[in-house]
């Protein structure tokens, strides 16, 4: 048993020893380790993905807070405040999808999209109001103002309504629940704050 161990190291040593042998081995690993760092660096993508959209959970909370508190200020003061809210980075998610989106089921991929198009919506929202309140600013009639007032207030319901489910998306996002989000039926009355 010995010897046949040592006659198979012999054997071995010779192949090894020839340049041809070595050279593609040699393209092997490096060929391999190629391969492994790809794939290590396109999870680690996968996770920068998840870890924005995880990110969103806290940023919505934020501008829900600040959406109530500017919804409450024309309520109780009848006073109208432009809203200074940072927008959702929707674009840098995508950005960062687009090199690894073969990784992505298509499950996990439609709910990436939802995600980002309901933080879209949102910034949409708070934009249209931020423009309504400026223009506010100029107008002296009173009807018209009540009008844009209103069309405010509505706004920020309609704003506070996406905040949520945007909170909720994204929660379900970073906890890999991709099926939640694309099979369950959201009610935005459900959502609506008096």
């Amino acid at each position: 048993m010995i010897e046949i161990v040592k006659e198979l190291t012999r054997a071995l040593l010779r192949l090894l020893d020839n340049s041809s042998v070595s050279a593609f081995l040699g393209a092997a690993f490096a060929f391999l380790l190629v391969v492994a760092y790809d794939l290590w660096r396109d999870r680690r993508k996968l996770e920068t993905i998840t870890r924005a959209v995880s990110n969103n959970v806290e940023h919505a909370t934020a501008k829900l807070e600040t959406v109530r508190r500017l919804r409450n200020m024309i309520r109780d003061q009848n006073r109208v405040q432009p809203a200074q809210v940072l927008p959702f980075d929707v674009e840098a998610i995508r950005s960062k999808a687009v090199g690894i989106a073969h990784h992505f089921s298509g499950e996990r991929s439609r709910a990436l999209e939802a995600v980002c198009w309901r933080l879209e919506g949102c910034d949409q929202l708070l934009a249209e109001a931020k423009a309504l309140s400026v223009a506010l600013e100029p107008i002296e009639d009173q009807t018209e103002r009540r009008r844009l007032v209103e069309k405010i207030s509505t706004l920020y319901g309609d704003a506070i309504v996406n905040l949520k489910l945007a909170r909720e998306m994204s929660e379900r996002y970073a906890c890999g629940d991709y099926d939640g989000i694309l099979k369950r039926r959201y009610n935005p009355g459900s959502y609506r704050e008096p």
